[in-house]
């Protein structure tokens, strides 16, 4: 009898055990973020597991949704993927988030421009490394070896590989400066992994001075090509990107020839511009932007706000000074466009479309004159919290024996790694370089 009693208090115990399970699972097991969200959207759907898609119906969700912006970001159900990536440096076990993207760096060759607000030229204050990206090229000794390269970054790929929805982003400074590194990107590693998504963001320098690049980007069969431009005035355009003097690109006429090209041979192009106070920084300027853009034949346009940096951690340098005096808030320009949905208070030749959340970002996608017009804005410090999984504790990143990972960049030096710094949050090494226990212990996982 009393064994009897026993196995009843057991079996009334197990469910109670398997439901509390069950909750910690659903809603404390993401320890980045530490509010609970709950979602009232009429559809709250995952566009390829990287960006939740919201189609906000009512006005007090549309409010919701641009207070909470990036906070409110749901991982799909199928979120990490264990991976042991083994390289010249060892076994680095860590789990991969579905849906994330992987970035070969594009830094072969110096840049073609010298963007006022450029990321590459922030100065990072835990990094071990004075050198900005941006002028990590001009301090190289040697050439890139480029089968060298290609050889590590597809053994780099294989170690990941195949991975659910995961995307090929190519960025860095700028891919069309150098047009061997590119074409071999295009023809051998694009087509060659079954990525769910391909983006490359560019100034669009190369396309003109290397013809043949159109064509090859056309048949690698990217999703969309981000061309960035500042302005629609020649001159202050000129001003923030601060192209090179040979550079024929920074010529309106120039630029526009170049899209006309892309267009006809099949490239998708969103025209990229950042709000700033020196540019575009109006919804006047945005309408005029926009009409310019769509006389060219482009159908998407995104305006982004400079990257929120508090407490991210950089330098109070040039370029950090700058991205403060210059920043545009995206929120009055969202309130300016819509602010109830419930009647028509959209601004005239306005209609919204819907909203997208990623892991430190926030969308919301407007018509304007028969092209998608795009209003963002980004955080670093989600960013880096993301990269960091900080949860009170900023050495969590290192001493996680199992780091979590929402982005995969491949570095010139060969480092895989978790984070944009070539030598921070290495998981693994493919090319014959420093080892990695040479290196200080906060450059490690």
């Amino acid at each position: 009898v009393k064994f009897a009693e026993k196995m009843e208090l057991v079996l009334l115990v197990i469910p109670v055990f398997l439901g509390a399970a069950a909750w910690w699972y659903l809603f404390c097991r993401n320890k980045t973020y530490k509010i609970s969200v709950q979602q009232t959207y009429s559809e709250h759907l995952t566009d390829g597991e990287r960006n939740n898609v919201l189609h906000i119906k009512t006005t007090p969700d549309l409010l919701n949704a641009r207070k909470l912006k990036w906070l409110q970001f749901k991982h799909p159900p199928t979120i990490y993927e264990l991976r042991n990536i083994r390289s010249l440096s060892g076994t680095q076990q860590c789990a991969l988030r579905a849906g994330l993207t992987i970035t070969p760096y594009a830094d072969a060759v110096p840049c073609t421009a010298h963007c006022r607000f450029c990321s590459e030229t922030l100065q990072r204050l835990d990094s071990a490394d004075t050198t900005t990206m941006y002028d990590k090229p001009r301090k190289r000794t040697e050439a890139l070896d480029h089968d060298q390269y290609f050889s590590a970054l597809a053994t780099a790929l294989e170690q990941v590989m195949p991975l659910p929805a995961v995307g090929l982003s190519v960025s860095g400074l700028e891919a069309s400066a150098e047009p061997a590194w590119l074409t071999r990107l295009l023809t051998e590693v694009a087509p060659r992994y079954d990525f769910n998504e391909k983006v490359m963001y560019s100034n669009g320098s190369g396309f003109y001075d290397y013809p043949s690049l159109v064509e090859e980007l056309a048949n690698a069969s990217f999703t969309r090509l981000e061309l960035s431009r500042q302005h629609y005035d020649e001159a202050i355009n000129q001003h923030v990107m601060r192209f090179h003097s040979k550079v024929a690109i920074q010529q309106n006429e120039v630029y526009e020839y170049v899209v006309k090209e892309l267009i006809k041979a099949g490239v998708n192009i969103r025209n990229s511009c950042i709000l700033t106070r020196a540019a575009v920084c109006t919804l006047e300027n945005i309408e005029k932007y926009v009409t310019w853009a769509s006389q060219l034949g482009i159908r998407s346009v995104v305006f982004r706000e400079l990257s929120r940096l508090d407490g991210a951690g950089y330098e109070n340098n040039t370029t950090e000074k700058w991205v403060t005096q210059n920043r545009v808030p995206i929120e009055p320009l969202l309130e300016d466009i819509l602010v109830d949905l419930s009647s028509s208070s959209a601004r005239a030749g306005w209609r919204y479309l819907h909203s997208t959340v990623g892991y430190y970002y926030y969308n919301e996608h407007f018509e304007f004159a028969g092209v998608e017009v795009t209003l963002e804005v980004s955080s670093y410090t989600a960013l880096r919290d993301a990269i960091e999984e900080t949860d009170g504790n900023e050495n969590a990143a290192i001493t996680n024996p199992t780091p979590r990972v929402d982005k995969l960049i491949f570095h010139s030096n060969g480092n895989l790694t978790g984070d944009w710094d070539p030598d921070s949050l290495v998981l693994g090494r493919f090319l014959p370089t420093t080892s990695l226990s040479c290196l200080p212990n906060d450059l490690q996982w």
